[in-house]
């Protein structure tokens, strides 16, 4: 993709990809959001969806399609411009990680009974921590049922759903989950696979008790709190590049952190090593 290319994508469809979402409407052509580098009680970032701009009242800079995914990724024009191809120029929405609002209807959320459900979780060895998750039903749009595990986030009105047919979404608002145990130390995990399969290694392991953060996707950096008052910061993220990337801006902002995959070396993430063992 050419930067031609990239700027006929739309600046809103961009930062959706980013589980980004106006804070305030003022009308079809722009929207305040927060800002992507910092943290801010109101929002500074105007954009503007005719002109696919974006001015951040509260630096004075301005971004376009590719500018925005270089502060938000921190890399470079190139690097920027291979994140936007995934797009498909006047034909995409953000791509289908998430379900919008009003595009299915949720008939239960209750405690986990179905057998297939207990079989997956078993199959992940996680079946000891099923209270900690719930079986959502969900209706699509076209009318087809679904139905799977789910997992809360701090929006509380979002969900991580993920079933044995594949399917792993996020039914309502994009958020991290936060768990507390009043510690100096936080664990930060990717998805709430990988915070169970840490709990489990932990019983056979050590009685370190810690904070977490369940990111539910490494795209939410600018949702982290500030973690300035932790002595150390473990991470616990999926051997890709996104992992990768994530570590690298996380550790450039913080000086405590500890990258845990070398305990996963050989595998893609902790519960793919928890299965493995």
């Amino acid at each position: 993709m050419n930067i031609k290319q990239a700027h006929q994508i739309p600046i809103k469809t961009v930062l959706e990809s980013f589980f980004l979402f106006p804070s305030k409407e003022n009308n079809a052509q722009s929207a305040f959001y927060f800002a992507v580098d910092r943290s801010e009680k109101t929002p500074s970032l105007s954009v503007n969806f005719i002109s696919n701009t974006i001015f951040d009242f509260g630096t004075g800079k301005k971004y376009d399609q590719i500018s925005i995914v270089q502060a938000i990724k921190l890399c470079s024009v190139s690097d920027a411009l291979k994140y936007l191809s995934q797009f498909q120029i006047n034909n995409i929405p953000c791509p289908k990680t998430v379900i919008e609002q009003k595009k299915y209807t949720i008939t239960q959320n209750k405690e986990i009974i179905h057998p297939a459900l207990l079989r997956y979780l078993e199959k992940r060895k996680v079946l000891e921590y099923k209270n900690m998750l719930t079986e959502l039903h969900y209706t699509s749009a076209n009318g087809k049922n679904y139905f799977g595990v789910a997992f809360g986030n701090d929006s509380g009105k979002g969900w991580e759903f993920s079933n044995p047919i594949g399917q792993k979404i996020c039914l309502g608002s994009k958020d991290i989950t936060t768990i507390g145990n009043s510690s100096n130390i936080v664990r930060i995990t990717e998805s709430f696979w990988d915070y169970f399969s840490i709990l489990k290694s932990k019983k056979l392991n050590d009685d370190l008790v810690t904070d977490y953060i369940i990111l539910n996707s490494t795209a939410l950096f600018h949702k982290l709190p500030d973690l300035s008052n932790y002595s150390q910061i473990h991470t616990w993220l999926d051997r890709d590049q996104a992992g990768q990337d994530f570590f690298e801006r996380l550790n450039n902002t913080y000086n405590t952190c500890f990258n845990y995959d070398i305990k996963y070396s050989r595998w893609k993430d902790a519960n793919d090593w928890l299965q493995a063992n």
